[in-house]
Formats: structure tokens, C-alpha cells, sequence
């Protein structure tokens, strides 16, 4: 969505045993207009074949994180809010 925008993302990769496995996405979301942090926004994190592999929720603050372990590689994020 044009009005939000992820203000800031980190891919975290860990090296286990030689092997890059292990690692998380987390970052603020924030309107880009605005800048206000905004809450409750999905964030939805694919891979390189457009599948879903995880989700996460933005906090109060805007923060969000993903709790499962990810392999290395290419993921992009989509966020989507609903207004009620």
C-alpha cells in the first residue's frame, strides 16, 4: 500500500555450524506521509517464489519481528492494515 511504508528492516542471518540458517526480519513500520507509527499493520513475508513463509503484526509502537527460523536468501515484505 502506497500510504505505509517499512520504515526500517533488518535481515538477520545467523551462521550455524557453517551453514546460514536461523535468521528473522524485523523493522518499524511508519506512514510515509506522516511518519507516525502505526500499529496493528500485517506484514507478510515472502520468498524468492512469491509463497507465503511467515507473518508478523506490528506492535503499539510499530515494531513487528518474525519467530521462525528463515534460511538464507531473498524475501520481500507486504503490508496491509484494516481500518474498523
Amino acid at each position: 500500500m502506497s500510504l505505509f511504508r517499512v520504515a526500517l528492516l533488518y535481515l538477520i542471518l545467523q551462521q550455524l555450524s557453517g551453514t546460514a540458517r536461523a535468521g528473522a526480519i524485523c523493522g518499524t513500520v511508519s506512514d510515509a506521509d506522516t511518519g507516525a507509527l502505526l500499529a496493528d499493520v500485517t506484514i507478510a513475508v515472502f520468498d524468492n517464489q512469491a509463497r507465503v513463509v511467515t507473518r508478523a503484526t506490528t506492535d503499539t509502537n510499530g515494531h513487528y519481528h518474525t519467530y521462525i527460523a528463515l534460511d538464507s536468501g531473498v524475501y520481500y515484505t507486504k503490508t496491509t492494515r484494516s481500518y474498523g
